[in-house]
């Protein structure tokens, strides 16, 4: 929509006062009202008029005006829901200021999305040799002293962007950088898929300091999919075929055999009991282990997930036992957030592990704690999982109210800007509604008695002529008076909160309001009492 197009559906120039803007608002709202109209054109008639409520609200609304008038369409939008009062040159510039921010926000997240880019992070952290000095024999006996101190692990670094050919071909590339103790590398990764009917193939390379490619081959039936895959490295080749199927709606289960540089089969099954108890079993045989392994997760609220696992490995060679396990917490602060805290075991090794993950940006950050199971590595880890999962819950709370109480303090405002947009209209309106009812009843036709638009508990405690103080109530009389043509009263099956002089009294927006109309036609008094959206003929 161009800069003027707002002014043009009001017949206004872009200097128009708002006095000018409701007085013509008034003047075409009489004439192209969708209750106006022949019953085979109200449904293009309420589109139109729609658009010209929305010319008024926008050219009325300071703010939304000055965003209007600066970035057109794109600048009310960003405003929906949203209450700025410009009072001063300094209010316009604050402002103004925010759109810029908001549209470049924007247009970022667009070319994010036509790209959809994939990030991933994982920082190694250490610091398990003074934990482990603390209670650890071998440093007491040697008086060896360890300071406390942090130092990088690993480091490995993964980024991809996706590009499209055609409606079936499309493709991404991407590169990935990976660094442990003095040894490195990096390597860049195109890729390209091809989609037919149920078949899916994908081809890989990585060029750098390591280079490969894979081949793989998908195909999908109506409960399972299979894959088959070929990689050939510097050593090698590997072969690798996955089998996955859907036993019910709430359980599955997959397979995986590998054949080649290493050989090894992996079964699962995967089982959901509910919505909030969720449990994988698992085992892994490969030429050097074989593990047994159980994890589950529990739902304990909309936010929290509590989430554990225990891996038996037993290595033939070394003819030897390990254990692996994980308790944590998973947030999921929106649709788009999450944040994990664990306490994992691998081994001798004890971790404190977060992860952050926002759209298709994944980061993780392993913190070693100990490499010879410390009883302080356990008790810090434990400490870690539990503040972690509180503060961050804590500093969500506090971010997540703030919004909600802006959007209350922004529905209230709008409200009260309505109200005063109601009184306009009413104060324009009940002269000519006077005269109306006044020759109705002369000629004994339809006279509006009384009529009241809200809460529908509200309209009842009126109509028994209760004391009622709430705002959540509008008195339509002359409203609904003004609407009257030829002793007849044709309200259309769509919420009446457009009509001239009314808006949606409920604060709460969910609650649908009611119209309760008490007429008179001829000698006989009546009522009706209808829902929002239903349409009204009087007399019927």
């Amino acid at each position: 929509m161009s800069s003027d197009d707002y002014y043009s559906l009001l017949g206004v120039h872009p200097d128009a006062t708002p006095d000018e803007i409701k007085e013509s608002f008034q003047n075409l709202s009489l004439l192209t009202h969708p209750d106006k109209q022949p019953v085979h054109l109200r449904e293009n008639a309420q589109q139109s008029f729609n658009k010209l409520l929305e010319a008024r609200d926008v050219l009325l609304d300071q703010a939304k005006r000055f965003a209007y008038d600066r970035y057109g369409q794109a600048g009310v939008d960003l405003l929906k829901n949203k209450n700025y009062a410009i009072q001063t040159l300094d209010d316009q510039h604050k402002l103004d200021r925010k759109l810029k921010g908001w549209i470049k926000l924007l247009k970022e997240q667009e070319i994010r999305a036509e790209l959809n880019p994939k990030s991933s992070a994982i920082m190694a952290l250490t610091c398990a040799k003074y934990i482990d000095s603390l209670d650890h024999t071998y440093y007491k006996q040697k008086e060896i002293p360890v300071k406390p101190s942090l130092r990088l692990e690993s480091l490995q670094l993964q980024e991809s962007v996706k590009y499209d050919f055609t409606e079936n071909v499309s493709g991404n590339i991407g590169f990935m950088i990976y660094t442990k103790g003095g040894f490195g590398f990096s390597t860049i990764m195109p890729n390209i898929m091809w989609r037919w009917k149920d078949y899916v193939a994908q081809a890989q390379v990585q060029v750098g300091d390591r280079n490969a490619c894979a081949v793989s081959i998908t195909k999908n039936f109506e409960k399972m999919s299979i894959v088959g895959q070929v990689n050939v490295l510097n050593g090698g080749a590997l072969g690798t075929l996955m089998i996955q199927r859907r036993i019910s709606d709430t359980c599955y289960s997959d397979l995986k055999l590998q054949q080649g540089l290493t050989n090894s089969f992996e079964a699962g099954v995967h089982k959901n009991f509910g919505e909030k108890k969720k449990v994988s079993l698992k085992s892994n045989v490969n030429q050097s282990d074989l593990s047994i392994g159980v994890s589950g997760s529990y739902k304990l609220n909309k936010q929290t997930v509590l989430k554990s696992g225990v891996d038996l490995v037993m290595n033939t060679p070394e003819n030897s036992l390990k254990l692996h396990t994980s308790l944590g917490v998973l947030l999921q602060l929106s649709k788009q957030t999450a944040m994990g805290y664990s306490l994992e075991t691998q081994g001798e090794d004890v971790l404190f592990v977060t992860k952050i993950k926002r759209g298709h940006i994944n980061f993780e950050i392993p913190l070693y704690l100990s490499h010879a199971m410390s009883y302080k590595g356990w008790l810090i880890g434990a400490a870690c999982v539990l503040f972690g999962s509180f503060l961050t819950k804590k500093i969500y709370s506090v971010l997540y109210k703030n919004p909600k109480a802006q959007l209350k303090k922004e529905k209230e405002s709008e409200i009260e800007e309505k109200k005063f947009l109601h009184r306009q209209e009413l104060l324009s309106i009940i002269p000519n509604a006077k005269r109306m009812a006044d020759e109705e009843a002369a000629k004994k036709g339809l006279v509006v008695i009384e009529a009241f638009y809200g809460k529908s508990d509200i309209i009842e405690k009126v109509r028994r002529n209760e004391e009622n103080n709430s705002e959540e109530i509008l008195d339509v009389k002359y409203l609904i008076q003004h609407l009257v043509e030829n002793s007849k009263l044709n309200l259309s099956n769509t919420t009446k909160s457009t009509l001239p002089g009314f808006y949606n009294p409920c604060v709460d927006a969910s609650v649908k309001p009611y119209l309760y109309i008490k007429y008179s036609y001829g000698d006989a008094i009546d009522m009706v009492i209808a829902k929002d959206e239903d349409a009204i003929n009087i007399p019927i």
